[in-house]
């Protein structure tokens, strides 16, 4: 999976991101978890060979990164056949937080409609279960 946390120019994500990918039960092929978020070319997105590009530009809601991810599209700037997934970064995904959550859990989703490959090996965990956070009331799904 590539995620894109902006698309002009392409940048890969850094930080958190990729560990929320790995959390759904992806691989994030591109980008590494608490590093910065690094320009990338569109070559490098092509040759990662991603089953997904999830569209996550900084500070876009959800409407505004399918305006992104169309475009992208349109301008035949991703690999042919990739599933392009555009989300609401500006609250699941560009700030640390309880919300990320629910990108994981919108990510994981994402994932289960895809056939499983070696390059996407394991089950999406709960954030819980990821972390061992064990507060009042909190159930963990597996």
């Amino acid at each position: 999976m590539v995620v894109l946390e902006w698309t002009d120019p392409p940048f890969a994500p850094g930080h958190w991101i990729p560990e929320m990918v790995e959390l759904a039960g992806g691989a994030c092929v591109l980008g590494t978890a608490g590093e910065k978020s690094v320009r990338v070319r569109w070559e490098d997105v092509h040759a990662a060979r991603p089953d997904v590009v999830v569209v996550a530009p900084c500070g876009y809601d959800r409407a505004g990164a399918q305006a992104q991810a169309d475009g992208l599209v349109a301008a035949g700037l991703l690999p042919a056949g990739v599933l392009v997934h555009a989300v609401d970064a500006d609250a699941h995904w560009a700030r640390p937080g309880p919300r990320i959550v629910e990108g994981i859990e919108e990510l994981a989703g994402v994932l289960a409609t895809l056939p499983r490959s070696p390059r996407s090996p394991r089950s999406p965990r709960s954030w819980c279960e990821a972390t061992g956070f064990r507060g009042s009331g909190t159930t963990t799904r597996g």
